[in-house]
């Protein structure tokens, strides 16, 4: 009689204890594949901290160079690319074979593929320029190459959205609404969200609305893209925007950026240092496929990886440059064979 009392009271016992580890468990937000956001940090699928490194890559334009591109950037050891899509709207539209095709080529060599249509650039000056919301069909026709990709792609949902700081309300609900849409079909990756005002935000506004758009996400899981051209031609512009971004303790890029612009100085020794001490990565514009105004911000000469510009000698090869700096996701496992493509042009580069 006592043994089956004691074994009521045990069976109780347990009964209550797995109810209050379920209910405990219901409050733990669910985790997630893939690059994730904590704090001001972006971490990768293993957990540990990424700062991304690398260059963009105008593929929209000028297809038949990102394959080289891409190999390019494993040389000279960039950890991501940050790659030039079209919805058809102004450029031939990027397929999705040719969205597959070059993840993957980026994937083999341990590159991180950040996506962004470029159509959106300057929406609202920009009589070519379409919305954010114009652009969501051609993410969603992605959907389904896109599942399972989170530990090595990342989305940005549209370059340079709105012209100028008078544009907030389109700029910060459709960037809300493009969010939550994504996540109603499944995809978890880590969102990127470009400035407004070209990308360049010179009334520094992005931080003080980033904090109600992560909210909005309901995986909190939001990275921060400035553009960095004439509009910080000082150190101490340079320093304001990363002190915004470390006050409110959310992660930032420099998703653009050159060492000038249409004629105006660029800080970039301040950019490319500042950022190093910040933790704050860098994509410098671009690997080559500038007009004859811009052609200075090819960082090499006519797409030849052997011939790099000033710029491109400047951010790859210099101090806190990407041979320096940069460090590939520990979330991917690069072939023996591959490994041999990787960091090849950094041997000229600085060692402290």
């Amino acid at each position: 009689m006592v043994g089956q009392m004691l074994s009521r009271v045990l069976l109780h016992t347990s009964r209550c204890l797995l109810l209050s580890l379920l209910a405990l468990l219901s409050f733990v937000p669910l985790l997630h594949a893939g690059f994730s956001v904590k704090g001001a940090a972006v971490m990768d699928g293993k957990g540990q901290p990424f700062v991304i490194s690398g260059f963009n890559v105008t593929h929209a334009w000028l297809p038949q160079n990102t394959p080289v591109a891409i190999n390019a950037a494993a040389a000279y050891g960039a950890n991501t690319i940050r790659l030039v899509l079209s919805n058809g709207h102004i450029w031939r539209k990027t397929s999705i074979d040719e969205v597959l095709a070059i993840i993957t080529q980026a994937k083999s060599l341990g590159i991180v593929t950040m996506l962004e249509v470029h159509e959106t650039t300057g929406f609202g000056a920009n009589s070519a320029a379409i919305s954010i919301a114009e652009v969501m069909p051609y993410w969603l026709s992605l959907v389904d190459v896109l599942k399972g990709s989170e530990d090595y792609v990342m989305i940005n949902i549209g370059n340079e959205p709105v012209h100028g700081e008078g544009e907030l309300a389109n700029w910060k609900q459709p960037h809300i609404d493009a969010i939550q849409a994504l996540r109603s079909v499944g995809l978890k990756h880590l969102l990127v969200v470009d400035a407004l005002s070209y990308g360049q935000d010179y009334g520094r506004l992005m931080a003080k609305h980033a904090p109600d758009i992560t909210r909005a996400d309901p995986l909190h899981n939001v990275l921060y893209s400035v553009h960095m051209y004439q509009v910080y031609p000082t150190a101490l512009k340079v320093k304001q925007y990363f002190d915004d971004f470390k006050a409110i303790d959310l992660p930032l890029i420099v998703g653009e950026f050159g060492d000038e612009h249409q004629g105006s100085p660029v800080d970039e020794d301040a950019i490319i240092n500042l950022a190093a001490q910040y933790q704050v990565g860098l994509l410098a514009w671009s690997w080559t496929g500038n007009n004859k105004e811009n052609q200075h911000l090819d960082l090499a000469i006519k797409g030849d990886v052997d011939k790099l510009s000033t710029w491109g000698q400047r951010f790859l090869l210099g101090e806190n440059g990407v041979c320096q700096k940069s460090q590939l996701t520990t979330s991917l496992l690069v072939e023996l064979e591959q490994q041999k493509l990787l960091r090849t042009r950094c041997i000229n580069s600085p060692t402290k």
